[in-house]
Parts: C-alpha cells; structure tokens; sequence
C-alpha cells in the first residue's frame, strides 16, 4: 500500500474532523478509511479541487496507471478549532504566502495534534491490511481496475 502524507499547515497540522484525498479514485483503501475514520471522529469529504487534477499530477500515479492501489490522504479543512472558516483560510494563507516560497517551512508554535492523529488513522487501515488476507483493490468501476485484474495471478 502507498499512502502518500501531503503536507501544509493547513491540512495536517490543526486536528480536523474530516479528511479527504486527491483526486475521486474509487478504491477498496477509501472504503476502509471512510470506516475506520469513524472511530477517531471523522468523515470523509471529497477532493474540494478535483478539477485541479492533483491525482493525476501526483507521484503514485505512475502505480495506479499500473493498476497498483495508491492514495493520497489529507487532512480537511473543517478544524476542530474554528471550524471551516479557519481552515480554509488558513489553507489560502499559506498557499498565497508560503507554497513553494522561501517562508514555507517549519513553524515551532504549530501544535502537531492533526497530523498525530491522522497518523494513527493510516496506521490503523495500514495494520488491519497487512494483517489480512486481503489484497487492495480499485473499484469494478474504476479506470484503473483492467490493469490490476490482469496481474491477479501474480498475487497469493
């Protein structure tokens, strides 16, 4: 499983009470996350930019153009303190201040509680997988679901 953590002091930073992904790949991953996400507080919110096309610009997306199961998780922007309103503000502050700007970089007053907490979130689908027999899968109605299937033979 490849579960790519992408970071901004607006997604993984402050403790959120949602999440979301890049993109809206359809996989067996996000059902276990939307599940799992439940027992921290949590909901799934879809990718708010899709037409922004991260998922297809990101680095697993060579994987899934080969059928391998690949994620991008983030935090959401509804903050357990201040809601969405703070949130995305912050999310445009630092996109317009500090996305690929010489004062983005690490902060010591930021808290970290997010980003612990959506730790243990990955952890728990990434144990409960590798703990299983089960093998990640894309949707019956995903584009990349062709390419996977033809490699079932190669999996035990």
């Amino acid at each position: 499983m490849e579960v790519k953590v992408l970071y901004s002091p607006g997604k993984m930073v402050w403790t959120t009470r949602n999440f979301t992904i890049s993109g809206s790949a359809r996989l067996g991953l996000l059902d276990d996350l939307i599940t799992d996400a439940k027992k921290y507080g949590m909901v799934y919110t879809p990718d708010p930019k899709p037409e922004a096309g991260h998922f297809f610009r990101s680095d697993h997306f060579s994987f899934a153009k080969r059928g391998v199961p690949a994620i991008s998780f983030g935090s959401g922007d509804d903050w357990v303190d201040g809601g969405t309103k703070a949130g995305e503000a912050a999310e445009r502050d630092y996109t317009a201040k500090r996305y690929h700007q010489p004062g983005d970089e690490w902060q010591a007053s930021w808290p970290f509680t997010g980003i612990a907490r959506d730790l243990q979130l990955l952890y728990t689908v990434g144990d409960q997988l590798a703990n299983s027999q089960q093998w990640p899968d894309w949707s019956r109605d995903s584009e990349f679901r062709a390419a996977r299937d033809a490699t079932a033979a190669e999996r035990k």
